[in-house]
């Protein structure tokens, strides 16, 4: 087979192929001058195997060759072959171009097949299978995830997914059949109150499911699920916030009940499923509940009534100036002081007293005593009290058990205060005896608890003393028990 005058060659194509390459000239004898054609050897050693009919080749303008005598009908069909070419266009070239379901399978595999010059799946390697399924029916999706699963490729696909990934993944094959979905419950609520989140949507698990799908179904489950917990605890937290800012226990019972949080098992999990532990630990630990919401009613309707919040916390300071009656049998005086709550409550109160009357233990004191609640503003009322009180003093010599806690005093009033002083020290100054000592009293009228220390002095027959401590209003037990049955608080 000869080329002759190559360098001449005079294009006579089909102008729809894509390619133009050199054309075979008919075969000629081997008396055809070859020394003409300096390039034979690079345009011979191109054509390998038969003519293909959808590249036009050229023949050489100055070429002598004719249609091989001996071969009529091969000419003949490139003819054709080219002719039809030129009819069809391009879409002729492209009409084997759909893969069947092994090459698209051959391609996915491609995708997550490692080698040593490709030995990572990466996300691109993961999108590229995931828009491959995607365009496949439900039947031959299904099918390519078995065959996947039975070839070992499935847990390399599902394994090398990131977050989004698997969730597009599983959301696409929910929508395929292959796996099932519950989806989410809203919840109706008063116009006046915060919207909460729906309930998660949660994939169904199933014993036919490989275990790969398996995790990847109970990871998105707990994801899910998580992201609901937080949009939950920003639910109540609104809930809470709008109780808190509301001027009336109407406009708190208008809002209605909070929702209780939803604690769901993953769907399609049978009795003694190891998931169904696995579950509780990953998803169900730590879930949020409503009673915060129910701690700001009980909270906003004591600010709104003008009464303390139960488990607050205060810092309190007194001052007190006593002076005798002249026989020294009496001593009145007048105090002030205050405490000061955590979150913005504060008390007051200011009394004149009179303790060891007639040189008994009897004490009475009386006076005013005030108290603001955000919410509830300022509250004055008369206050008084009438109590006993005790005071034991060691001898220096003595060896009793309570010498070491010498002078130790104690009082009770009509209210059932308790308060016990014990004397740390003592010192001489310019002015008199200077005493320092510690305190702690209990109230169950207001619940309250505090310790301190208080600092005293006496002048030409008068006492100075200034205590300060810390306390708190504590909880009683009906109030634990109003708690618990808080959603009353709507039914009223």
């Amino acid at each position: 087979m000869t080329i002759s005058n190559v360098s001449n060659a005079a294009s006579s194509t089909v102008s729809s192929s894509p390619i133009t390459t050199p054309a075979r000239s008919s075969e000629t004898s081997t008396s055809t001058n070859v020394s003409s054609s300096p390039d034979v050897d690079q345009y011979e050693s191109s054509f390998v195997g038969p003519p293909n009919p959808f590249i036009s080749y050229a023949t050489p303008a100055n070429s002598d060759a004719s249609p091989n005598p001996a071969n009529p009908g091969l000419q003949n069909q490139l003819n054709d072959a080219l002719t039809n070419a030129r009819l069809a266009g391009p879409s002729a070239m492209n009409s084997g171009a759909s893969s069947s379901p092994d090459e698209e399978y051959g391609e996915i595999i491609d995708h997550l097949s490692r080698d040593l010059t490709d030995w990572a799946v990466t996300d691109a390697d993961v999108q590229a299978v995931h828009e491959k399924l995607d365009k496949m029916s439900p039947e031959q999706y299904q099918e390519t995830m078995q065959r996947l699963d039975d070839d070992k490729y499935l847990g390399t696909y599902v394994g090398n997914m990131n977050a989004d990934a698997r969730s597009e993944f599983l959301s696409q094959a929910a929508d395929k059949g292959y796996v099932g979905i519950r989806e989410g419950q809203s919840f109706e609520v008063p116009e006046a109150a915060p919207r909460p989140p729906s309930s998660p949507a949660l994939y169904r698990h199933s014993e036919s499911l490989p275990s790969s799908v398996r995790e990847a179904v109970h990871d998105e489950n707990v994801a899910n699920f998580g992201e609901y917990k937080k949009e939950y605890r920003n639910y109540i937290d609104d809930y809470s916030s709008q109780v808190m800012s509301a001027s009336s226990p109407e406009e708190i019972r208008e809002m209605g009940p909070p929702v209780n949080s939803v604690s769901p098992m993953e769907p399609g999990l049978k009795a003694g499923d190891p998931m169904r532990d696995r579950w509780a630990r990953d998803a169900l630990a730590f879930s949020p509940s409503h009673q915060p919401a129910y701690v700001a009613i009980g909270n906003r309707t004591n600010d709104l009534a003008g009464e303390i919040r139960p488990g607050s916390f205060y810092v309190s300071g007194e001052v007190e100036i006593q002076s005798d009656d002249g026989s020294e049998d009496t001593q009145f005086g007048v105090k002030a002081g205050g405490r000061l709550y955590q979150y913005g409550a504060a008390e007051a109160e200011l009394k004149g007293t009179a303790v060891e009357i007639m040189g008994t233990p009897l004490g009475i004191d009386g006076g005013l005593s005030g108290r603001y609640t955000p919410g509830g503003g300022v509250q004055v009322q008369p206050d008084g009290s009438i109590g006993v009180s005790g005071r034991f003093q060691a001898d220096e010599d003595s060896t009793s058990p309570l010498a070491g806690l010498s002078p130790f005093a104690v009082s009770i009033d009509n209210n059932g205060k308790v308060d016990a002083d014990m004397r740390a020290f003592g010192m001489d100054t310019r002015y008199g005896e200077a005493d320092i000592s510690s305190y702690a009293s209990s109230d169950p009228s207001t619940n309250t608890f505090e310790l301190g220390a208080r600092g005293e002095i006496g002048v030409n027959g008068r006492k100075f003393s200034l205590k300060g401590g810390v306390g708190m209003r504590g909880i009683t037990a009906e109030e634990i028990v109003d708690s618990m049955n808080s959603p009353g608080f709507f039914e009223d």
